[in-house]
């Protein structure tokens, strides 16, 4: 069946249809409706942001970088303060890694060293906030001293040695460390037997952990659960962060050998 046209016309002669409209009473008269408003644009992706230096990735602010060169021919190992550490970056040892999420700290047996230390590193340590003052501060001085990592040893030394990560110390030497030692990773802990967080540990592997220091005492926790507690009387102490080559004797054996230490997450406050 044809269909059925609602509007009355003719067909001209070269086949077109013409409309003519039946007459329109006042009441049909009505103000034709809007058209719909045009929708907004939307709006533009928010800007790709480009990490290509470490403070990209965490605030270092608070922190001195001791790297594992001797620029200045002084003898010793350099240090990077704010604001050049903000920008600061080397392949060699201090870098994000390709995906911009972490912070790769690497150094060798044969590195630059600082004065009076015995072994290489590229080692971030904790300053006052605000100030170039080496922090300061104690187990019991009514905060809550708070640092959390995820972290993996992402290289270890061919010839075995002790590779450290983090580490507090204070007016007594170092009072903790997380170290990898002999196939496992450790926590040292002054006065006391090492605590082990993974044995056997494969390289590469990424782990997690929060400290916690206060009231006399040091509290660690995995997955936010508490696994250890020690009492810890201790003063003027500050943490350190990054990888140090620990080798016994570093002048002997290979210059080369690298150690390696990969940071995802770093979080520290005082409360």
């Amino acid at each position: 069946m044809a269909a059925t046209l609602s509007r009355r016309g003719r067909i001209t002669a070269f086949g077109a249809f013409l409309a003519f409209a039946p007459p329109v009473s006042a009441e049909e008269t009505a103000a034709p409706a809007k058209a719909p408003a045009t929708p907004d644009p939307p709006a533009p992706p928010a800007p790709l942001i480009l990490k290509k230096f470490a403070a990209d990735v965490f605030d270092l602010d608070q922190f001195t970088l001791q790297i594992p060169i001797d620029d200045d021919g002084d003898g010793i190992s350099d240090v990077v303060k704010m604001p050049l550490l903000r920008n600061f970056e080397d392949p060699a040892f201090f870098h994000i890694d390709k995906l911009g999420e972490a912070i790769v700290f690497r150094t060798r047996r044969g590195d630059a060293r600082m004065e009076g230390v015995t072994h290489p590193r590229c080692e971030m340590r904790e300053l006052k906030k605000g100030t170039e003052e080496p922090a300061s501060w104690s187990t019991k001085n009514g905060q809550v001293h708070h640092f959390s990592t995820t972290l993996a040893f992402t290289r270890l030394p061919e010839d075995g040695a002790p590779v450290t990560a983090v580490s507090v110390w204070g007016e007594q030497g170092e009072v903790l460390a997380v170290r990898h030692e002999k196939g496992k990773v450790v926590m040292s802990r002054m006065g006391m037997e090492p605590f082990v967080f993974e044995e056997p540990y494969v390289a590469g592997t990424p782990f997690d952990f929060m400290i916690l220091l206060d009231k006399g005492r040091v509290r660690l926790l995995r997955e936010m659960k508490p696994i250890a507690a020690w009492p810890l009387q201790a003063e003027g102490l500050h943490f350190r962060v990054g990888v140090v080559y620990e080798a016994e004797v570093p002048e002997i054996g290979d210059p080369k050998s690298t150690a390696e230490v990969t940071i995802w997450k770093l979080y520290l406050t005082h409360k």
